[in-house]
């Protein structure tokens, strides 16, 4: 069962939090946008149809005096009307290992599920609809073990797994391809951020790292992104509020490729590896010009990277 405007609207009716007048207002909208998606033969697997359509109604909450019905409020409906605790996904503390030991991306995406943690034994799962008993069910059996639900809100979720996923899983595939020899030469200049679908689409796994790297950042709204070699590997590591996070280990022979993507970007010598250099990238996100400005130091174990990213516009 998909988590659909209708369903949506129900329960948010069942829970107090709008009028039948509303609810009639959700499911006239989702109509309309459902016939304009089949005119055009568009898709949206990617977007959580119902939280953007009731969103962008701007719904007043009947039960806070008539604030506006955000992402959380629809999140927090949905569990108390299924009786479930409500969970909102710091993507920062989540153990990606068991996120991808338990389940794939396709069927993640496709169920909206994610697994949050282990505790005695049992795994804690998050999930934007619990009415989806097929995907519940097949959750369970694929993780071989008993599963506690939690309700979070489908952005959230879809977020998690982008991040997760992506990130990682281009990481994987060009230390892969490294190490069969892909010619680096083949890096493009970046000219505009891509979104999800674009960077999914690409074989280019160097350049997709670099763009979940920064996606990862802009979601978390990141200062800076330090890139820093060790003995093993290199570490990635997002400054958010004055604080460090670790965010990805990733193999000796993928950091110089990473390096070189983003010298290109900023236009820094490729070659040059005995002195700092300074550059700047600059994009576009959600309609602001982006500016990333690109330092890079001589370390011990290879060159060490930082991105400070402001934005303007």
């Amino acid at each position: 069962m998909n988590l659909t405007p209708e369903l949506v609207a129900d329960i948010l009716l069942r829970q107090g939090l709008i009028r039948a007048e509303d609810g009639e207002q959700v499911k006239k909208e989702a109509r309309h946008q459902l016939s304009s998606r089949l005119r055009s033969h568009r898709t949206y697997e990617q977007k959580a149809i119902a939280y953007d359509l009731v969103g962008g109604l701007k719904l007043a909450n009947a039960k806070n005096g008539g604030g506006p019905i955000g992402e959380q409020e629809i999140a927090r409906a949905i569990a108390d009307d299924a009786k479930l605790p409500h969970v909102r996904i710091d993507t920062l503390s989540l153990d990606a290992d068991l996120i991808e030991s338990k389940v794939s991306r396709p069927f993640a995406k496709r169920h909206r599920m994610i697994p949050l943690e282990m505790v005695g034994g049992r795994l804690k799962v998050a999930c934007a609809n619990p009415y989806d008993m097929e995907g519940i069910d097949s959750f369970r059996r694929i993780a071989g073990r008993e599963i506690d639900l939690l309700v979070a809100s489908e952005p959230d979720i879809l977020k998690a797994i982008t991040e997760f996923y992506g990130l990682r899983h281009s990481v994987k595939r060009a230390e892969r391809d490294l190490n069969t020899g892909i010619d680096l030469g083949n890096l493009e200049q970046l000219v505009r951020m891509k979104n999800e679908t674009e960077i999914e689409s690409s074989d280019q796994h160097v350049v997709n790292a670099v763009e979940f790297m920064f996606q990862h950042a802009f979601e978390n709204r990141a200062s800076d992104i330090h890139i820093e070699p060790r003995r093993e590997a290199s570490l990635i590591r997002f400054r958010i509020d004055g604080v460090l996070h670790d965010i990805q280990v990733m193999p000796k022979i993928v950091h110089n490729a990473v390096i070189s993507r983003i010298k290109t970007m900023s236009r820094l010598d490729i070659a040059e590896k005995r002195r700092p250099q300074d550059g700047r990238v600059k994009t576009t996100r959600g309609g602001r010009d982006v500016e990333l400005r690109v330092s890079t130091l001589p370390w011990g174990r290879g060159v060490k990277s930082w991105n400070c990213c402001s934005s303007s516009g």
